[in-house]
């Protein structure tokens, strides 16, 4: 496909692809008898830079056919093109899908792979003179279902490319990564995997005192969020090491001066290994995870009795069935507080068959049982809530609501204004860091006395869900709202408590107000 009008000059001109057919002569001969009734190819001479630029140009309902022969281009014919691409349709870059839309497992699976493959097929080719990035990588408007509507499909991805000679030579041995090409990969599909783009987690650290990005931010915020044991916590074991090669070429570097050798190695490498990663995942119906350190310190954020904390689940919700698991001794976790915690989860699932659960407590490390105990319960439609922890920057997020399985739950004052001196820094790993009132709150039958903390937060966060959730449920509701299951899950809730937050971000936490659903 190419623009009808490529140059900078001509701007304004109306946006419109020119669909082109390309042919490569194998030489090989061919024989025919007189008679023979078959069309036979007429080529004409070789086409000149000019005339190329106006046979793209032309206003033609027609595909344009070329012939590649003796290194020069030829003019075929014009002929019936596929017609399913929309021609006066910009393309769309994978920049822009990963900014606006929420990829589903099997499509970032898809779109990793063709994108490895290619990789290895053009490595060494003038369609890789730069670097492939989100914004090169493009999507085409299609009529696949009907002739009349048209949508966007990530199984065929399209390549912006420009033909420009690789300008990183001189500047490679002072790199921290010597194969920009690999490097431009790894993040991408780190990306992909994360839903992101690496711009979203660039910080102060990445720029210099005159607000100019520092070179080689990329790398070192891509390193940073896949060390990270919680980014990729979802991503296929096989998958995760080919990002992770990608971003630190260890296995590229021997073969650094040899472009065959780096093409064979990026075979076995990228492209077979994601190809395998791609085939194992589509034989599982849940993603394997591997098991993350379990042993740990633990802490428990600052609290109140859980008792008065659960009551801030009924004054939400009254007609909530609420259950209380015990799992604290004291105000300090012991050594099993976590494993009492991972069966507390597990009997709230399996016996008394919850639609929320919350946690108020939080770890400083993680366990592997309970982390899969909390996606089991995810996959099945129970939404998990934690709270962030109580410590400001004096610690992070605590285990397990830093996992992208749960909400992760942050305080609010009643002007709802994150409370700073309580909340830790937002997670750049996730695309929301909801905060809710929890500083400053009366729970009957007290009410001079009053609680502040995330675990307030996380309750009432906890109950206002099952508000959300019961309403549907309601008979003269249920003609009226559609994809109800929906609801029941991260993405789903997300969105409700994303409306309720619009307007009232805070920093970088996403403030919630309830009332906006009036």
């Amino acid at each position: 496909m190419f623009l009808a009008h490529p140059h900078h000059e001509l701007e304004e001109e109306s946006f419109r692809w020119h669909e082109t057919r390309i042919l490569v002569d194998r030489r090989k001969a061919k024989f025919s008898v007189a008679d023979d009734k078959e069309l036979q190819l007429q080529i004409n001479g070789p086409i000149c830079i000019e005339d190329f630029c106006e046979r793209i140009s032309t206003r033609d309902q027609y595909q344009l056919s070329l012939k590649v022969s003796d290194k020069q281009l030829h003019f075929v014919e014009w002929c019936e093109g596929a017609r399913i691409w929309v021609p006066n349709t910009p393309s769309v870059s994978l920049s822009t899908i990963l900014k606006n839309h929420k990829l589903s497992q099997k499509m970032k699976y898809l779109l990793s792979y063709l994108l490895a493959k290619s990789m290895w097929q053009f490595y060494s080719t003038d369609w890789l003179g730069k670097e492939w990035t989100k914004e090169s990588i493009h999507l085409m408007f299609e009529r696949r279902q009907s002739p009349k509507d048209a949508g966007i499909f990530l199984n065929e991805p399209f390549i912006s490319a420009h033909f420009d000679p690789d300008n990183y030579t001189n500047d490679l041995d002072f790199r921290p990564h010597k194969f920009p090409k690999i490097k431009a990969l790894g993040i991408v599909l780190l990306e992909i995997e994360l839903g992101t783009v690496i711009e979203d987690h660039y910080d102060d650290e990445c720029r210099a005192p005159d607000g100019e990005l520092n070179a080689d931010a990329d790398l070192y915020v891509a390193l940073k969020l896949f060390d990270d044991p919680d980014s990729l916590e979802d991503t296929f074991p096989l998958l995760k090491s080919v990002i992770g090669d990608c971003l630190r070429p260890s296995k590229f570097m021997q073969h650094r001066h040899s472009v065959e050798e780096l093409r064979k190695v990026l075979q076995e490498e990228v492209a077979n290994r994601t190809d395998a990663a791609v085939k194992d995942a589509a034989n599982h119906t849940k993603i394997f995870l591997p098991s993350p350190c379990a042993s740990a310190t633990t802490t428990s954020p600052k609290t109140t009795t859980s008792g008065r904390i659960t009551t801030s689940h009924i004054q939400i919700y009254a007609e909530a069935e609420v259950y209380v698991a015990r799992v604290f001794e004291s105000d300090e976790a012991n050594d099993d507080t976590q494993d009492l915690v991972l069966e507390a989860i597990e009997h709230a699932k399996n016996v008394w068959q919850v639609d929320v659960i919350s946690i108020a407590s939080g770890f400083e490390r993680d366990h592997a049982l309970m982390r899969r105990a909390i996606k089991r319960a995810a996959s099945d439609g129970t939404l998990v809530f934690a709270a962030a922890s109580n410590y400001g920057n004096i610690r992070q997020v605590t285990f397990p609501a830093r996992m992208q399985d749960v909400i992760c739950i942050y305080c609010t004052d009643g002007r709802t204004k994150v409370s700073q001196s309580i909340n830790p820094a937002a997670q750049t790993t996730k695309s929301r860091n909801f905060a809710i009132l929890g500083e400053g709150v009366s729970v009957p039958p007290s009410i001079r006395e009053q609680l502040t903390g995330t675990s307030v937060a996380t309750s009432i966060a906890a109950g206002l869900a099952g508000r959300l959730l019961d309403f549907p449920r309601q008979k003269d509701c249920q003609q009226n709202i559609r994809c109800v299951g929906n609801l029941a899950s991260v993405e789903g809730i997300s969105a409700v408590f994303s409306h309720m937050a619009k307007g009232a971000e805070d920093y970088r936490y996403n403030c919630v107000l309830p009332g906006r659903l009036l």
